[in-house]
């Protein structure tokens, strides 16, 4: 089993954080419409899927103090 890693080190919050500030950024500069951010989401959300069950080996470190 792999050791946890850092959070950023992870490919699915990076994709995430990356992929949420450029939808962000479309829908308020209006380079797309409004309409197509639950697109934009639903392609966010299926390729998260993707990375954490096929892309994924280790788990985040998780520290609660």
């Amino acid at each position: 089993m792999a050791l946890p890693k850092k959070w950023y080190e992870s490919k699915t919050i990076i994709f995430n954080i990356g992929y949420t500030i450029a939808e962000i950024c479309l829908v308020l500069l209006d380079i797309v419409p409004a309409e197509y951010a639950p697109i934009l989401m639903g392609i966010q959300g299926i390729t998260s899927v993707v990375l954490r069950v096929w892309f994924t080996t280790t788990a985040i470190e998780a520290k609660l103090k």
